[in-house]
């Protein structure tokens, strides 16, 4: 009887070429197993490109959307509502945002309840002093000095 020989090369059929096996990715399908992607590395990588590039706008729109329900239980039209009762202004500066784009919700970390929408600066402010109201008296004093 003969050896069953392991395979150490595949065709990718896009660009048709014979190639190693570690030219292709490995998937883990959530079924269990593991096989090769159909694509090479290369060709997937191309793929991928003008994929998200022809798909941007659509993207963009869904991850708002997702990120705004998952993370934080709001509907656009929810988020909306608290936009325009801010007047579309970060509720500690009173500037819009400077970054051009959606004003960030700001929550507490403990209970989840939303605060009000905040502008990156700001909101990265009170990041950077964990929430901690002593950190900002702190700082507040500080710059007074």
């Amino acid at each position: 009887m003969g050896c069953i020989k392991e395979r150490t090369h595949k065709r990718c059929p896009v660009c048709a070429e014979d190639k190693p096996l570690d030219e292709f990715h490995i998937v883990k399908p959530k079924r269990g197993g593991t096989f090769l992607q159909g694509r090479c590395k290369v060709c997937n990588a191309q793929y991928c490109r003008r994929w998200f590039s022809e798909n941007k706008h659509r993207l963009k729109s869904l991850n708002r959307q997702s990120h705004l329900r998952v993370e934080h239980g709001l509907t656009p039209e929810a988020y909306e509502a608290l936009f325009q009762a801010q007047n579309g202004l970060c509720a500690i500066c009173f500037r819009p945002c400077n970054t051009h784009k959606n004003l960030s919700i700001d929550h507490d970390h403990k209970s989840g309840k939303i605060r009000g929408l905040l502008c990156r600066n700001c909101n990265c402010a009170i990041g950077q002093a964990r929430e901690d109201v002593t950190i900002l008296k702190s700082m507040i004093a500080y710059l007074e000095r």
